[in-house]
């Protein structure tokens, strides 16, 4: 693995189960719809609170789109 790689895999490894799963539904919806990431999270129990960790650590942002960084 390249260092970039490794470096988002400690910082994902570190994350909460929900947060986790929460970058993994983010990541299977392909147009990055925060609408519809919402409703799906809300469909496997995983509360909107799962988003701040992914946030904080710098992996991602929910704006009017999801965006990756």
């Amino acid at each position: 693995m390249i260092r970039v790689e490794e470096g988002f895999q400690r910082r994902i490894t570190a994350l909460p189960a929900d947060t986790s799963r929460l970058l993994l539904t983010a990541a299977v919806e392909l147009v990055g719809d925060v609408t519809l990431l919402w409703r799906a999270l809300d469909r496997l129990g995983i509360g909107l609170e799962a988003a701040a960790p992914a946030e904080a650590a710098g992996l991602v942002e929910f704006g009017t789109r999801v965006r990756f960084r």
